[in-house]
């Protein structure tokens, strides 16, 4: 490549940083309330569930899918969101809006099921389960071949950490194992 060609790709990588850098800074909207987001979904489940989508309607809540950044949670918390894929997909004509309707029912199922206390139940069921004798197991010592093994890749940690400074740290499992004591007792 000659002096003008490098010219030439330093220019358009300057060009490129430049656009990266020189988006809009998007800005931050207030929370809306987690009440307020789950009727926006209801009501975009809603709109697409009628026989012909109104694309007027589905603008109008892409721009308010668009807007939401940020939920404000029953406890306090603050939850960042991200709602553009849902905007996207609301004005997008190729979209399969029936799939769509499908998966923000699902959603909203799920929401329905953690605040309805199904989750609590379900969890202090698997807490009971989980409490039984068969899932308490007690602490084993390594056996004779996990001592040897443990042994032997602490060792090559070491090697490994003075060949190269320090900064070298071996993650290794049983595999490489395997294939290292074959080879380094032959």
């Amino acid at each position: 490549m000659g002096p003008g060609r490098w010219l030439s790709a330093a220019q358009w990588l300057a060009v490129l940083l430049l656009l990266l850098l020189a988006r809009p800074a998007q800005a931050q909207n207030e929370p809306v309330t987690e009440a307020a987001y789950w009727l926006l979904l209801a009501e975009t489940e809603a709109a697409l569930a009628e026989a012909p989508v109104d694309p007027v309607e589905l603008n109008e809540l892409a721009g308010r899918w668009s807007a939401i950044n940020l939920i404000q949670l029953a406890d306090g918390q603050r939850q960042v969101v991200d709602g553009a894929y849902l905007a996207a997909a609301l004005t997008d004509p190729e979209t399969d809006f029936a799939a769509l309707r499908e998966q923000l029912a699902a959603m909203g199922r799920q929401a329905d099921a953690v605040t309805s206390g199904a989750a609590t139940a379900n969890r202090d069921e698997l807490t009971a389960v989980l409490s039984d004798n068969r899932f308490n197991y007690e602490e084993q010592e390594p056996n004779l071949l996990q001592r040897l093994q443990n042994w032997f890749l602490n060792g090559l940690n070491q090697l490994l950490a003075r060949l190269f400074g320090g900064a070298a740290s071996l993650q290794i499992g049983n595999l490489l194992t395997l294939l290292l004591v074959p080879v380094l007792l032959v």
